[in-house]
């Protein structure tokens, strides 16, 4: 983090120097509320943006790749029926949250959750992994199934936290494990080295070794797009 914010100070302060027609350029001279932004309020920005913008999705694909390995029913469905693929990709999103905690609010007012009343101006910090598994919202809620299809999981946030790339996370996730079922016909996860962020922090993957297995394609074929090793390892 401190680099990455060292490196935002330093691109803030070249277009402080040398405004020009982009985001931090646009940032640097904007005025909210009659006054511009601060160098630190352009980094939290610039900061957010980088961040979600990538790594929420990094975490998606291999919670996907991880789901279908240990649920192999599903994956096979959604082999043989790529428009479940959407609703798939909802259930990793709901079963497996990237991000299962939301920033720490306070409460404006007493407020009763649970059976126990949240005094007003108490630190709460919302635990959306929990919500994705309620019971009474999602029938046997421990179970991977990708027939929910009701877009009722939280993984984005709600309301005004709701992240404004999630139609993007979910573009980018279609692709990608459309291109993975069309190149090979099996995807081996290697739990034994497979190493886990911390919960806490991100329900993902710090490294998910996997073998795959090429699908056969037809040498007369000349739209086929053959891998280039008959025995790749994704990493």
């Amino acid at each position: 983090m401190r680099e990455m914010n060292d490196y935002l100070l330093e691109r803030i302060a070249h277009r402080r120097a040398e405004p020009a027609d982009d985001l931090l350029g646009r940032l640097t001279t904007v005025r909210v509320r009659d006054r511009g932004l601060q160098d630190e309020e352009i980094v939290g920005l610039a900061g957010v943006l980088l961040i979600a913008g990538h790594i929420t999705t990094t975490a998606l694909l291999g919670n996907a790749v991880l789901s279908f390995d240990r649920y192999p029913e599903a994956s096979e469905e959604v082999r043989s029926d790529r428009s479940l693929l959407p609703a798939a990709i909802e259930e990793v999103l709901r079963h497996r949250t990237p991000f299962p905690r939301l920033g720490r609010m306070t409460t404006t007012a007493a407020v009763e959750l649970g059976g126990r009343t949240i005094p007003a101006r108490q630190l709460v910090i919302p635990w959306l992994g929990a919500a994705n598994r309620d019971g009474e919202r999602f029938p046997d809620p421990e179970k991977f199934d990708i027939h929910r299809n009701d877009g009722a999981q939280l993984a984005f946030g709600h309301g005004i936290h709701f992240c404004l790339g999630a139609p993007l996370a979910r573009l980018e996730a279609r692709v990608a494990l459309n291109l993975l079922l069309d190149r090979y016909s099996r995807l081996e996860v290697d739990h034994k080295n497979a190493r886990y962020q911390n919960p806490w922090v991100m329900n993902a993957l710090l490294s998910l070794p996997v073998t795959a297995t090429p699908r056969r394609y037809d040498c007369r074929r000349s739209d086929t797009v053959r891998p280039r090793s008959t025995k790749p390892s994704l990493r």
